[in-house]
C-alpha cells in the first residue's frame, strides 16, 4: 500500500562516508488542520511545516548503518519517514531550534497519528528508548532540483514530497560537505 503513495522514482546519492541514500517522496503530503480557536500559540511554537502528524512524507533507504539526529546507529535498511513534532516537555528544550521531526518507521508499520504509538514504531527501529529521528529543517521556497546542501557542521537534503520542499538532515555537527 505505501508503494503506491510514493513518486515513481527516487533520488539516490552518496554520503560523505560512502553510505548510498535513496529517498523516495511521497506524491502528496495532507496538511495538518487548522488548529482549534481556543488553541495555545505554544503548540507551534517553533513548528515550520503544516503537516498531519503519522503523515509519510517519503521512505528512504541507506545502504550501510547511519547515525540518526539522536547519535544513535540505525542499522542499514530502508524506513518510512513519518512527520511528528517534538513534545514541548522541558527534556526536549533547547534540543533543537526547531521541534519538526521525521521518525524512522519500518515501512510495513501502520502506525497511525497517535505520537506515541509514532514514537514506539520508531523506537523499533533504534532498539533504544528513544524512536529514531531524522532532522527536519526549514526548507526555502526554491524549485531547485534535489540536492545536498552543506552549512557548517550540518549536510542536509533539499527534496520536494508533493508540493512541499523539505530539507532532510542527514549529517551533523562535524558532517564533512559531500564531494
Amino acid at each position: 500500500m505505501l508503494r503506491w503513495s510514493l513518486e515513481a522514482s527516487g533520488a539516490a546519492f552518496t554520503l560523505p562516508d560512502g553510505n548510498r541514500v535513496t529517498f523516495w517522496p511521497a506524491r502528496r503530503i495532507p496538511p495538518v488542520a487548522p488548529p482549534e480557536p481556543a488553541a495555545s500559540p505554544f503548540l507551534r511554537e517553533r513548528v515550520n511545516y503544516s503537516i498531519r502528524t503519522g503523515a509519510v512524507v517519503g521512505v528512504v533507504a541507506f545502504s550501510a548503518p547511519w547515525t540518526d539526529a539522536r547519535s544513535q546507529v540505525i542499522p542499514a535498511g530502508t524506513y518510512a519517514l513519518r512527520y511528528a513534532i517534538q513534545p514541548a516537555m522541558k527534556e526536549h528544550r533547547g534540543v533543537s531550534a526547531f521541534r519538526d521531526v521525521l521518525v524512522l518507521v519500518a515501512p510495513g508499520d501502520s502506525t497511525g497519528t497517535d505520537l506515541a504509538a509514532l514514537a514506539g514504531a520508531g523506537r523499533r527501529v533504534s532498539g533504544t528508548a528513544h524512536p529514531a529521528v531524522m532532522a527536519l529543517l526549514p526548507a526555502a521556497s526554491s524549485g531547485a532540483p534535489p540536492g545536498f546542501i552543506f552549512t557548517p557542521g550540518t549536510l542536509t537534503l533539499e527534496v520536494r514530497a508533493g508540493r512541499v520542499p523539505l530539507v532532510l538532515g542527514l549529517g551533523g555537527p562535524g558532517a564533512p560537505p559531500p564531494e
